[in-house]
């Protein structure tokens, strides 16, 4: 399972979630390879916005569906349900879940 967005789902989640929601970030190295980095984002002085990208962790992503959306998943014989007016995002791993329910929920213009 993983723990939080991998570098191209970071990448989307920063054009559609607030920055504060993230808490953790990608770090830019050389030659554009990004670095994870597990220090826990807090505030503006911890990123650079030209060259790192926010991250999300699992526990952040589940805190932004329940807190705004009220959602929450549930196992389904291994893989992980969100469910929502709009839909269902269904995936093995629940870091996917997540990010594929908040694109369905950007898409129908609610966040």
């Amino acid at each position: 399972m993983k723990s939080y967005t991998d570098l191209e789902q970071s990448k989307k989640l920063a054009e559609i979630l607030p920055a504060d929601s993230a808490d953790m970030y990608w770090r830019n190295g050389v030659s554009d390879k990004y670095i994870q980095c597990f220090t826990p984002y807090i505030g503006i002085d911890h990123i650079d916005y030209d060259y790192d990208v926010p991250c999300w962790s699992l526990a952040a992503l589940l805190e932004y569906l329940l807190v705004n959306f009220h959602q929450y998943p549930i196992n389904n014989d291994g893989h992980w349900e969100l469910y929502d007016k709009i839909g269902i995002a269904t995936n093995n791993d629940l870091v996917d879940a997540c990010y594929e329910m908040i694109l369905k929920l950007h898409e129908q213009g609610l966040i």
